[in-house]
């Protein structure tokens, strides 16, 4: 007989004397692995063969037995795939740590381009470019400066004007009177320039009564055209007695009065009807008297 695995010849038996294997693969008798790979652990040891026996026991269908009784590992929370994702988009930092750490995804080439994508969001969101902030936040306090110097000049100015303005002579209000003259209408109107600051007396009567925060009450009032009709030549009085001093009277719409004032150049108006520009006469009162009140 003849081994069919070896080729050893042999005149009886069901195994092979030199290697174990069955003389008859035909005759419907398995060997078991585990019986076949002692036999052969056998044989070889018999021949002086060099064999390292390892730890590893076999199931009659030739597999590790470890294999059969192993349990798969259970995936941790920190592994589960849906927080990576969430942790990418939220925190990217800890999405950083934990592709690496788990190792997910298994692409080694994708794992490395979301590190990068992740660590330049890192960058930008928690090391911002702080010369720029520097830069804006010196123009922006360089502007606000700025502006506040300005409007500081600009209260400063207006409360000077104002002081000026209300300012009442230091001379009697006699001797003011005395020193006022009577208005040449055409001459002030023909060179304005050089009659600015100079006293004058004018007789007019209230058209129209005013008072705006920025210039205090003024009057719109015309002069006398000789016939006692007082619609001649329109003037603009602006009132500068103090309201609160003694013996203040209030002017009202139709008296007919006489001021002393100051002349302070031409004032700008604008019909309302045409949209016609003009320039009158306009007058600085301090002093009023009171000629006929409105009937």
């Amino acid at each position: 007989m003849k081994c069919p695995r070896c080729g050893n010849e042999q005149t009886d038996g069901a195994f092979c004397t030199k290697c174990g294997a069955p003389m008859n693969q035909n005759n419907g008798y398995n060997v078991p692995p585990q019986q076949q790979n002692n036999n052969c652990q056998q044989q070889n040891m018999n021949n002086g063969g060099y064999y390292q026996q390892q730890n590893t026991n076999y199931n009659g269908y030739g597999q590790p037995t470890q294999n059969m009784n192993q349990q798969p590992r259970k995936e941790k929370f920190y592994e589960k795939t849906w927080l990576i994702v969430l942790a990418c988009i939220f925190l990217p930092p800890a999405g950083l740590a934990l592709i690496w750490i788990t190792g997910k995804p298994k692409n080694y080439k994708a794992r490395c381009i979301i590190s990068v994508i992740l660590a330049i969001i890192t960058v930008l969101l928690f090391f911002p470019d702080s010369d720029s902030k520097i830069k804006d936040n010196t123009a922006q306090e360089a502007t606000t400066k700025e502006n506040v110097t300005q409007q500081d000049d600009s209260s400063s100015n207006d409360d000077s004007a104002t002081e000026e303005e209300q300012q009442e002579p230091s001379i009697s209000p006699d001797e003011y009177k005395a020193q006022c003259q009577e208005v040449n209408y055409n001459d002030v109107m023909r060179s304005p320039d050089q009659y600015v600051g100079q006293k004058f007396k004018i007789t007019v009567q209230i058209f129209s009564a005013s008072s705006k925060w920025t210039t205090g009450t003024y009057y719109k009032a015309y002069t006398d055209n000789g016939s006692g009709s007082y619609f001649d030549k329109m003037v603009w009085i602006f009132d500068k007695r103090d309201e609160n001093a003694d013996g203040y009277t209030k002017v009202l719409e139709g008296d007919t009065v006489t001021f002393y004032g100051e002349f302070n150049g031409l004032q700008e108006t604008k019909n309302a009807l045409n949209g016609e520009k003009g320039e009158d006469f306009a007058l600085d009162a301090y002093y009023v008297d009171i000629i006929q009140e409105a009937q």
